[in-house]
C-alpha cells in the first residue's frame, strides 16, 4: 500500500486526520476480523477497496501515536456500515471513502463525528446538483459563473463533496436530510472551501484539491 497524502486539520479544539492511499493492498494483512468480512466481496475491486480501507485506518493510527487502538478491526453491520470491532473503546471515529483506484480515510475525536468524501471534478455535478439544492446552495452554485465553466464545475463539485461527507457524518443520506441541515455560511477561494451546516449542532465541512480528486472532511466543531 503506497501512501499518497496525509496531514492534518486543526478543528476547533480537537484535530482531524486525514490520508489517502493507493496501490497494492495485501489481504493477508488484514486483521483477522476484517479478513473474515472479505470473503464476502468477489469483485476484484471491492476487494481493493475494501482492504485499503483497513489497512489505511491501521496506517493513520500507528503514524499518530494511537497505540492502544492499533489491532482494532473494522467490521461491517448488516447494513453495510463500519465500525469499531472489538470490546476495547476507541474514543475515536473514522471515514473511508473510496474513488477510482485510491481510498481516503479520516480519523478524529469520537465527538467530532468525523465523515470524508472524494470525488473527480466533472461537467455533470453542475446539473445533477440543481434540483437538489437549497434556495442558498443555488445561489453559490450560480455565483461561480456561467454554467459548464471550470470555476462552476469545481465549485458544485464541492459542494457536492461537501454534502456527501456530511451525510456520512450525520449517518444519512443527504437528500434525506436536506431541510434538516441548513447551510449556514460559506467561503470558497483558490479551490478550497469551508462551509457551516446547524440542525443546533455546528457542523463544518472543509474541502481540498488533490491530485486525487476533490475531497471534503465533516464534523462537529466546537
Amino acid at each position: 500500500m503506497d501512501i499518497l497524502l496525509d496531514g492534518k486539520l486543526r478543528w476547533g479544539d480537537d484535530e482531524i486526520i486525514y490520508m489517502i492511499v493507493g496501490g497494492d493492498a495485501e489481504p493477508e494483512a488484514l486483521l483477522p476480523d476484517e479478513w473474515a468480512l472479505l470473503a464476502h466481496r468477489n469483485h476484484p475491486r471491492r476487494r481493493h477497496r475494501y482492504c485499503l480501507g483497513r489497512l489505511g485506518i491501521q496506517e493513520a493510527l500507528r503514524r499518530n501515536g494511537f497505540d492502544d487502538v492499533v489491532g482494532t478491526p473494522v467490521v461491517m453491520d448488516e447494513q453495510g456500515k463500519s465500525y469499531w470491532g472489538g470490546d476495547k473503546p476507541t474514543n475515536l471515529s473514522f471515514s473511508i471513502a473510496h474513488h477510482g483506484e485510491v481510498t481516503v480515510i479520516a480519523l478524529a475525536p469520537e465527538s467530532v463525528k468525523v465523515g470524508v468524501d472524494i470525488e473527480k471534478v466533472a461537467e455533470m455535478f453542475d446539473r445533477q446538483l440543481e434540483p437538489l439544492l437549497t434556495p442558498e446552495e443555488k445561489k453559490f452554485v450560480e455565483s461561480m459563473g456561467p454554467e459548464m465553466t471550470e470555476e462552476r464545475n469545481t465549485g458544485a463539485t464541492a459542494l457536492w463533496v461537501a454534502k456527501e461527507a456530511l451525510s456520512k457524518s450525520t449517518g444519512g443520506g443527504w437528500m434525506a436530510h436536506q431541510q434538516d441541515f441548513p447551510l449556514k455560511d460559506i467561503h470558497y477561494s483558490e479551490n478550497k472551501m469551508s462551509c457551516k451546516f446547524s440542525n443546533g449542532e455546528k457542523w463544518h465541512v472543509e474541502t481540498m484539491i488533490t491530485p486525487w480528486g476533490m475531497v471534503a472532511i465533516s464534523g462537529i466543531q466546537y
